[in-house]
């Protein structure tokens, strides 16, 4: 049968992710207001994790048929509460971005629809699957030699974007080094996007990895907003950001782990 428990999971997990990287985010334009080289410019680690998030769990989702969990209205239902919470933010964003303005009200309505479609998706699935074709479970794929090479140039790509930021706002020298840390963090995530690298690392990757990812976005982002609160530390900050996203994926590239939870 289907994993329908594992699947409901990933939905309620995809809505936290995207109410935490919209918090992030928004503490990040608060903590560099006002302050060169612009807050559009120090949010591209949350925007580059969001993309990267994207990608893995598409492999994921691929791996686990997630099209066939919900049909019908309660598909209808999850799409609606999910789309509307992003608008919602995409909204506020602009607000935050063109008027200076933390809109409150509209953030938490956000949050709330957010939630909602992933508990939804995750209450939905926990039930049995009543009048539905049996559907073989997905096996879950080996990590080869060459998927531990990728999950290590992944880590690469993230270590160097989790420097970039600190760097840029610490100015001088780094600043141009953040440049050289972007472009590098760049390329190696179009590579993954056109060759479905990533989506693949996505469909067989297991628990130590995406903790190894969950931890590394946690050290990205407080590393960005410590930076904005602090620019002094921008480059302390940069340097131990990236050395702890790059143990982390050494770590995770190496681990055999039995599967994705």
């Amino acid at each position: 049968m289907l994993d329908r428990r594992r699947l409901g999971r990933l939905f309620l997990i995809e809505a936290f992710v995207v109410v935490a990287v919209f918090g992030c985010w928004l503490v990040a334009q608060r903590a560099v207001a006002g302050r060169a080289p612009g807050p559009s410019l120090t949010a591209l680690p949350i925007v580059v994790l969001a993309l990267q998030w994207d990608q893995l769990t598409r492999g994921l989702r691929e791996r686990t048929r997630a099209r066939i969990g919900l049909r019908g209205s309660a598909r209808a239902v999850h799409l609606g509460l999910t789309v509307t919470g992003v608008l919602a933010f995409l909204v506020s964003s602009f607000l935050v971005v063109a008027r200076h303005e933390v809109p409150v009200p509209l953030i938490a309505l956000g949050v709330l629809l957010t939630l909602a479609g992933g508990t939804w998706g995750w209450a939905v699935l926990r039930g049995p699957a009543r009048g539905r074709a049996v559907v073989p479970a997905a096996q879950h794929l080996e990590m080869t030699v060459v998927g531990r090479v990728a999950t290590g140039l992944f880590g690469l790509g993230l270590g160097l974007i989790a420097a970039a930021a600190p760097w840029l706002l610490a100015g001088g020298v780094y600043a141009a080094l953040a440049v050289v840390a972007t472009v590098i963090s760049l390329a190696i995530a179009v590579v993954g996007r056109f060759s479905r690298a990533v989506a693949e690392l996505g469909a067989v990757w297991s628990a130590p990895q995406w903790t190894a990812f969950g931890i590394s976005g946690a050290i990205i982002c407080g590393g960005l907003i410590l930076a904005g609160f602090r620019p002094a530390l921008g480059a302390v900050t940069g340097v131990v950001s990236a050395i702890a996203v790059l143990v982390v994926f050494a770590v995770a590239a190496c681990w055999h782990g039995r599967g994705d939870g």
